[in-house]
């Protein structure tokens, strides 16, 4: 408190108080202080019980704030009191305010039921309880705080788990969260979820059919696929490894094209198989005994099978295409690891292998001119 003359007109008393409201202790506080500054006001409000009462809670029950008000009150004619009052809000515990971590889904295992099935799932630790909707057949549970961390991917996906079940599906949200979503045949299956200490138990019904489902303008799609056979489709060559390798392991420029595209194209000569390549042309054949291709503008492209060279310009004769399992173009520098100097590229014809039981084709080609190719 201080005391400040102002010439003849009197005394000027201030006094300065602050209140310094902490989490959880508002109250504490104000009923230590109360006391207090209702004595220190009595004598300066000539001890009405009114003006002190309604001094006290104005300067206790104000709300928190980080600028300075302040409260002037007339007490007497030449007598003025200041009450600034600074609420300080105290620094966050830095392990109640700290970012939760989110719970992380390691497993999930489905387990047949008498009328239905049990979704389990394991996690790190409790999980939060999900909220339940239904969107067309689907029933959805949507966990909150909680990654998929799978050893088999991050979505988990079961078609047809159970009779009446068309579809279950765990996926990751953004804002980490985890929705399940389980599909019925006709009707969205009934829901039951139980959380226990490391994990969550969902298990699904199928729902009656008899039962009217509500219009719901939402819509889910769901799209089953299975992916077919592509014969078209080779994922590894031996040309530029000398070994069957993957060809995103390869760093040269490799085209594959199978036996599935030589059936198709009814292809007699190896000019017709290689116009599915790029960069290969075909230069001259000689009157059909030899060929002489370039790749990358370069001529004299040596033909290989298996990785050993047939000769000059492919050999003395045009290969046969019939023991043929695919046939790879290697286009580049790399050519000169197979003895090539020149920087155009390779063919390397790569035939059929030996199968565990014994397997007979045969097959005859007529055309015209007399064209005969068994």
């Amino acid at each position: 408190m201080a005391i400040k003359r102002l010439g003849r007109r009197g005394w000027s008393v201030r006094l300065t108080m602050g209140l310094w409201l902490v989490l959880g202790q508002s109250t504490i506080a104000a009923l230590e202080i109360k006391p207090a500054l209702a004595e220190t006001l009595t004598p300066l409000l000539g001890g009405d019980p009114e003006a002190i009462e309604s001094t006290s809670a104005a300067a206790l029950t104000a709300e928190p704030e980080t600028v300075t008000e302040q409260l002037t009150l007339e007490a007497e004619p030449n007598t003025t009191i200041l009450l600034p009052r600074q609420a300080v809000n105290a620094p966050a515990s830095t392990d109640q305010f700290a970012q939760i971590q989110p719970i992380q889904i390691t497993d999930i295992q489905i387990e047949a039921a008498e009328d239905g099935l049990s979704l389990q799932l394991e996690a790190s630790s409790e999980l939060a309880a999900p909220e339940t909707s239904v969107t067309g057949n689907a029933a959805i549970a949507d966990i909150p705080n909680a990654v998929l961390q799978l050893p088999d991917g991050e979505e988990f996906l079961v078609s047809d788990p159970a009779a009446g079940i068309a579809l279950i599906n765990v996926t990751s949200l953004p804002n980490n969260q985890v929705r399940i979503a389980i599909t019925g045949t006709d009707t969205p299956p009934a829901v039951n979820i139980s959380i226990g200490i490391a994990g969550l138990t969902l298990s699904a019904v199928p729902g009656d059919p008899t039962v009217q489902v509500p219009d719901d303008e939402t819509i889910q799609v769901i799209v089953i696929g299975e992916q077919a056979d592509d014969d078209y489709l080779v994922p590894s060559a031996t040309t530029a490894t000398r070994t069957d390798t993957p060809l995103r392991d390869i760093p040269q420029s490799i085209q594959v094209i199978p036996r599935q595209v030589i059936e198709d194209q009814q292809a007699t000569r190896l000019e017709q198989v290689l116009d599915n390549a790029a960069g290969v042309t075909l230069l001259g054949n000689f009157g059909g005994t030899t060929t002489n291709f370039a790749i990358r503008g370069f001529g004299n492209a040596p033909v290989l099978r298996d990785g050993f060279r047939l000769g000059a310009r492919g050999g003395a004769t045009p290969p046969e295409l019939a023991n043929l399992e695919q046939v790879e173009v290697l286009r580049g520098p790399a050519s000169i690891l197979s003895g090539q100097s020149e920087p155009g590229g390779i063919v390397n014809l790569v035939s059929k292998q030996p199968l565990s039981e014994p397997f007979y084709n045969l097959q005859l080609q007529l055309g015209n001119r007399a064209f005969v190719n068994p």
